[in-house]
C-alpha cells in the first residue's frame, strides 16, 4: 500500500471508532455532570498525547528529547484549537456569551483543523512510518480533539445558527491572526528562525502561493456561512430560520 492509501485506511478505521463512541456516550450519558466530567477528561487528553512524545524520547533516548516549536508556543491553528477545547471544558458558566463564542468556535474551527490535520497529515506523508511514536501520536492526538469538538455539539454545549456561529467563527479567525503575529514577532525579535507561525508569512503549499492564511480564513467563512444556511434550512423550522426572521422584520 501507498504511504497515502495507509492514511486513508488509518483514518477510515479512526473514524469508525470515534463515530462509534460518541453514538455509546450518547446513549449512556445522561448526567450533565457526567457529560461535563467527559469533556475535560478529553479535553485533557489531548494535551498529554501531544506532549507525551517528550517523555517517550527522553526515556528511549537515554535522557535526552527534542522539544518541538509547537511544545512551546501554539504555532498551529490545530494548537489554539487544543487550548481553546481545555479552556472551554473547564469554563464554570456554560451559559455565558463567552462559553457560547469559544465552544461555537471550538465546534466548527476545531472539527475542521482536526479532519484536516489528519487526512493531509504532512508529517505522516513525509515519513510514512506509523511505528514512528511522533507521527503515531500526531494523528492519534488530531483524533481525540476531533471527538472533544464534535462532542460539544453531539450533547448541545452550542446552539448552531448562522449568525452566532459565523460570530464565533470570525472571532476564532481574528484570534489565530492575534496569536499568529504575536508569535512570529516573537521569533523576529529574538532572531529565531522563522516558524511560519498560523502560515501567516508563507503559504502552507508552495506549489499555491495565493492560498495563504488569509484567503484560507475568507475561504472557510464564506463557506461556513454557507453551510449554515443549509443546515438551518434542513433542521430548523421556517419561523426559526436567519434567512425568514431578517424577511419578516424587513416587511415589518
Amino acid at each position: 500500500m501507498t504511504p497515502t492509501q495507509v492514511l486513508l485506511l488509518f483514518n477510515i478505521v479512526s473514524l469508525i471508532i470515534v463515530a462509534g463512541l460518541m453514538a455509546v456516550c450518547k446513549i449512556i450519558i445522561k448526567k450533565q455532570s457526567t457529560k461535563d466530567l467527559l469533556l475535560k477528561i478529553v479535553a485533557l487528553l489531548v494535551v498529554v498525547i501531544h506532549y507525551s512524545s517528550l517523555y517517550v524520547d527522553f526515556f528511549t533516548n537515554g535522557g535526552e528529547a527534542m522539544i518541538e516549536n509547537n511544545m512551546i508556543l501554539p504555532v498551529y491553528p490545530c494548537n489554539i484549537i487544543m487550548w481553546l477545547l481545555v479552556v472551554v471544558a473547564f469554563m464554570k458558566n456554560k451559559e455565558s456569551i463567552a462559553f457560547k463564542t469559544l465552544a461555537g468556535y471550538t465546534f466548527i474551527g476545531g472539527t475542521i483543523c482536526g479532519l484536516i490535520g489528519v487526512f493531509f497529515n504532512i508529517n505522516f506523508l513525509n515519513t510514512p512510518d506509523l511505528h514512528d511514536y511522533d507521527i503515531l501520536k500526531g494523528l492519534v492526538s488530531h483524533w481525540v480533539m476531533v471527538f472533544g469538538t464534535v462532542y460539544i455539539f453531539a450533547f448541545k454545549y452550542i446552539k448552531v445558527r448562522v449568525v452566532e456561529t459565523t460570530r464565533s467563527i470570525f472571532i476564532g479567525l481574528l484570534l489565530f491572526v492575534v496569536c499568529g503575529a504575536l508569535i512570529n514577532g516573537l521569533y523576529a525579535i529574538f532572531d529565531v528562525p522563522s516558524v511560519n507561525a498560523m502560515f501567516m508569512l508563507e503559504p502552507p503549499l508552495e506549489s499555491l502561493p495565493f492560498f495563504n492564511f488569509f484567503t484560507i480564513g475568507l475561504l472557510g467563512l464564506i463557506l461556513s456561512f454557507i453551510g449554515l444556511n443549509i443546515y438551518e434550512f434542513f433542521v430548523l423550522p421556517k419561523n426559526e430560520r436567519w434567512i425568514n426572521k431578517c424577511i419578516h422584520k424587513r416587511r415589518k
